[in-house]
């Protein structure tokens, strides 16, 4: 008598519990029929678990069924249809290929029966069949959450801030969907978090900050209790545009993690939702700036750590303290230079030298021929212009840009041109159309905060006070460098032409400098850079002499 065992699964979004009972009894009923032995240590089941290849890791029955397989316990598996066992081509091809290999056969209440000839060829056209419904079910159910988003609903369960709003369902024309409302007492959590993040705070103090005070973690521990913050949730709430009034369908962080994987381009869409605003936008973007390199992260104790990239590698620069004395140095390649023959010799500067250097580079700006000036004289003509001159320029540039893109790839493929003629001139057409995608994106999202007003105020305010406060590291390192981080675009450590001198290239948005004198929301994204040679005096030992030369 041949030892069957059965396998079952329901997955949540489309049976039930009772789905597994049905599924055994036409299992046992397909084994009395062949007059199979079925014991109760063979029936595997999974409940409330997809199909789908990306859950197989999931599928804890389906382990232990393979396990009984590869052990030689049975000689044929028993299931309602082959999407129990996999429902997509990773799955269900999994199963196949074991079938393949021989020794255990499947038998399927639909007709599947591997002990037959031809068999292979209805499981891939039932496994085709399978793959494309749940295509069609996950289009549909996308489509379906756009519609609630659409008509004002959510399609969540509420984050910290926000609780369901049970009197909304008492009305017969409310939205379909979830309804918020903001809960008053987690909202000043929320307002908390960025507060600190804006001050300069790591996701890492955050966080301890919150299990000090004794807050209640966002989400609950397996054993339903709230378990402790940390940094990670932080990031996750601080990250979320629905605090600033905004839902993003497809921008959760496991859409993100999901695209990143996979490689497909993750599209998204943004609805209003400016009930449920928390926090300003100009708090937000404090907390959730444009992505540059080498932007500083909050929580270092000094200054410059995590400041100041080497010109060797993209490593930043540590500082490090020995007794009285400190210095600049780059880990990596000191590393490299001990392990790699050849390698180039790491490079060392003082603390001193990059502040000297920063001093040097506000100082300049800040001056009645600098880059402020450059600033306000822009702001100036820009709404003597009106943004909408503006915007019409950079959106002509992307359309030319896009254009020139879609000539180079046609060449690309065309056999007596190819990748390798037009291949350089595509990487630098791509460039320049992703710096003028951000600088539309940055115009538009300016083109409301362009007024009279704040153009007033940012050319009247001087910037003289912010510099003396900011290089005096006043009021505290961690706002210093939380202002750092919008300021300096680029830092890096060029070369040492000799002893205690350095070359320094730093990159500065002057917009931003006097955008946080005057308390006020950026207008101006255009960087200024600038080389700083400095040369330490041996005689104090402490003076540092500076040579500033704008370059950009």
């Amino acid at each position: 008598m041949l030892r069957a065992a059965i396998y079952a699964r329901f997955s949540s979004d489309m049976q039930n519990e009772t789905s597994l009972d049905d599924q055994i009894r036409k299992c046992r009923q397909m084994a009395d029929d062949e007059g199979f032995l079925v014991e109760e240590s063979l029936i595997f089941t999974d409940a409330a678990i997809s199909g789908h290849g990306k859950d197989i890791k999931k599928r804890q029955g389906l382990a232990r069924l393979f396990d009984a397989w590869d052990g030689g316990y049975i000689d044929i598996v028993l299931c309602t249809e082959m999407s129990r066992l996999g429902r997509d081509a990773v799955g269900g091809l999994a199963v196949i290929a074991r079938l393949h290999d021989g020794g255990v056969h499947l038998l399927t209440s639909d007709g599947i029966d591997s002990r037959r000839t031809g068999w292979m060829m209805l499981a891939m056209i039932r496994l085709g069949l399978a793959t494309e419904e749940a295509r069609t079910l996950s289009a549909r159910v996308s489509r379906s959450m756009t519609g609630v988003l659409e008509r004002g609903g959510l399609i969540a369960p509420p984050p910290i801030g926000y609780a369901l709003d049970v009197n909304a369902y008492r009305d017969p024309n409310r939205a379909a969907g979830a309804l918020w409302r903001i809960d008053p007492e987690k909202a000043q959590v929320v307002r908390d978090m960025f507060t600190m993040r804006a001050q300069g705070m790591s996701m890492y103090q955050i966080a301890r900050a919150l299990n000090d005070r004794g807050v209640p973690s966002a989400r609950n521990g397996r054993d339903g209790l709230p378990t402790v913050w940390r940094a990670g949730s932080v990031n996750r709430i601080l990250r979320n545009a629905i605090y600033k009034g905004l839902f993003v369908y497809g921008g959760s962080s496991f859409s993100v993690t999901r695209s990143r994987k996979t490689g497909v381009p993750l599209e998204t869409k943004v609805f209003d939702r400016p009930h449920l605003r928390i926090v300003e936008d100009d708090l937000w973007e404090k907390c959730n700036p444009p992505a540059r390199p080498k932007r500083a992260r909050g929580g270092a104790k000094h200054l410059l750590s995590g400041l100041v990239s080497c010109g060797q590698c993209p490593a930043y620069l540590n500082v490090k303290v020995s007794g009285v004395h400190a210095s600049l140095a780059c880990q990596q390649c000191e590393q490299r230079s001990r392990c790699e023959e050849g390698a180039p010799r790491a490079m060392y500067t003082s603390p001193r030298a990059a502040l000297a250097a920063l001093r040097a580079v506000l100082l300049d700006a800040v001056s009645k021929a600098g880059a402020i000036e450059e600033v306000r004289t822009r702001l100036r003509q820009r709404l003597k212009n009106g943004p909408a001159a503006e915007l019409q320029a950079a959106q002509s540039e992307v359309k030319k840009l896009a254009s020139a893109e879609s000539r180079l790839l046609e060449l690309a493929v065309q056999p007596c041109i190819g990748i390798e003629v037009v291949g350089a001139k595509l990487s630098e057409n791509r460039a320049a159309l992703a710096t003028a995608k951000a600088r539309l994106q940055a115009l538009s999202k300016e083109a409301g905060s362009l007024t009279a007003a704040a153009v007033e105020r940012q050319c009247a305010v001087t910037a003289d006070d912010l510099v003396d406060r900011l290089l005096a590291g006043q009021p505290s390192v961690l706002q210093v460098r939380a202002m750092l981080g919008r300021l300096v675009q680029r830092f890096v450590y060029v070369n040492c032409p000799g002893r205690g001198q350095a070359v320094f290239e730093i990159e500065l948005v002057p917009g931003a400098l006097i955008a946080l004198a005057a308390d006020d929301k950026q207008l101006d994204e255009q960087s200024a850079t600038y080389q700083v040679t400095t040369r330490i005096d041996r005689a104090s030992k402490t003076n540092v002499f500076t040579q500033v030369k704008r370059i950009k």
